[in-house]
């Protein structure tokens, strides 16, 4: 891929790879709600993929921000309303990731949470201490695991 040559090529950029990680995201939930494992693997490394891009174009712009051609670019750009605008998105998009994200760990919680209760009913455990922990992996203790499994 050309390397980008100035910040709002760069900004821009960002902005491409921000959109790609909502719809990753959002891919994402359909799977989780599928439930698709496969595609769920597939997601996991894409979504790797595109953070990783995004953390080498946040160093681009950190480097090219440095410097008094930098600054001086930088001040021309903020007054340019075409750039408001995709500094305006890319922050709605940010914060809709976030949002996503929010909503994907919520649900793999209540998930992992049914099936902790699920598994209480089979085996007559009654309100006892849960097997699973909230953020994965089973409780010392507890026996041997029903389910055991990385997500």
């Amino acid at each position: 891929m050309e390397k980008p040559t100035s910040i709002e090529e760069l900004y821009r950029r960002r902005l491409g790879l921000l959109e790609e990680l909502r719809r990753c995201l959002e891919q994402e939930a359909d799977s989780l709600a599928g439930p698709d494992l496969d595609g769920l693997w597939g997601l996991i490394r894409r979504k790797r993929e595109l953070t990783s891009a995004i953390d080498e174009v946040n160093e681009e712009l950190r480097t090219m921000g440095q410097g008094a051609s930098g600054t001086e670019a930088f001040r021309i750009l903020l007054r340019d309303p075409g750039f408001s605008d995709l500094k305006r998105r890319t922050a709605q998009l940010r914060e809709e990731i976030k949002l996503r994200v929010l909503e994907n760990v919520a649900f793999i919680g209540e998930t992992v949470q049914f099936l902790d209760e699920l598994i209480g009913c089979i085996t007559s455990r009654g309100d006892e201490e849960p097997t699973y922990r909230r953020l994965g992996g089973q409780v010392e203790g507890r026996g041997p695991a029903l389910i055991l499994r990385e997500a």
